[in-house]
């Protein structure tokens, strides 16, 4: 069974979250250590990928938190149905 829209987020999110820490420590090494000019451009490949993913990342957690959404939104239109049909057909 795949796993439920919330679990995704939490996956999602887990993810963005050891990207970002990721990048903090890219960023940091890149201004305040010395470094040869490959080790450099490294780090800075690194950093560029981990941007990307951060992005693409965040493009995903929206689309889910939307995808949530409707997804409460149903339920909450689902037994709103159900109070309406039980308050109309329910013997008094």
């Amino acid at each position: 069974m795949p796993p439920r829209i919330t679990e995704q987020i939490e996956i999602v999110e887990s993810r963005l979250q050891r990207s970002r820490e990721r990048l903090d420590q890219l960023e940091r090494a890149l201004r305040l250590e010395f470094m040869t000019d490959k080790e450099r451009k490294n780090l800075e490949d690194e950093e560029e990928t981990l941007r990307k993913t951060i992005s693409l990342d965040e493009n995903n957690l929206s689309t889910l938190r939307s995808e949530n959404r409707r997804t409460m939104l149903m339920s909450v239109m689902i037994l709103v149905l159900l109070y309406i049909a039980y308050s109309i057909f329910a013997p008094s």
